[in-house]
């Protein structure tokens, strides 16, 4: 969405880091591993963390053109709300469409099968309205959980 924006029509991030430092930072000492592995590739940002700091998302949210769901958990220790709310915010300011959903319930990834069910939901809601095609209503439980959870800026 920010580096090919004419390339897509919509957009969907389930917690997408968009400061990509808070993100390494994070991590738990299980995947210090993977995260050695991934300085191979980005450099170390130990040393320089304004590398990673400049291809963080967040400071090229200006360049998204197309409407955006994204779904964020309120216990996420990896993905910040704030950060989330960044993103939404900036994109309110540039006049781009975006659908802001919070699970309270939820960390990392959606694991509740409930919340799972009505995020699909409106996930397919978001993609027929940008995308054209079929989709099915949510169901009044998955409307309701929506309800609660969603801070919709559209």
């Amino acid at each position: 969405m920010i580096q090919r924006p004419d390339l897509f029509r919509c957009g969907v991030s389930v917690c997408g880091p968009s400061l990509l430092l808070t993100l390494v930072e994070a991590f738990p000492a299980y995947h210090k591993p993977l995260l050695q592995w991934v300085k191979t590739k980005v450099g170390d940002w130990d040393e320089y963390p304004e590398r990673l700091d400049a291809v963080s998302p967040i400071h090229e949210v200006d360049k998204i053109r197309s409407p955006m769901l994204i779904a964020q958990g309120t216990n996420d220790p990896r993905v910040k709300v704030e950060e989330s709310l960044r993103i939404v915010q900036a994109m309110r300011e540039n006049s781009e469409s975006v659908t802001y959903v919070e699970f309270p319930d939820e960390g990392h990834g959606l694991q509740k099968p409930e919340n799972q069910m009505a995020f699909n939901a409106l996930v397919e809601l978001f993609l027929a309205k940008n995308l054209g095609g079929r989709f099915q209503p949510p169901t009044s439980e998955e409307e309701a959980l929506l309800d609660q959870y969603s801070r919709a800026y559209e």
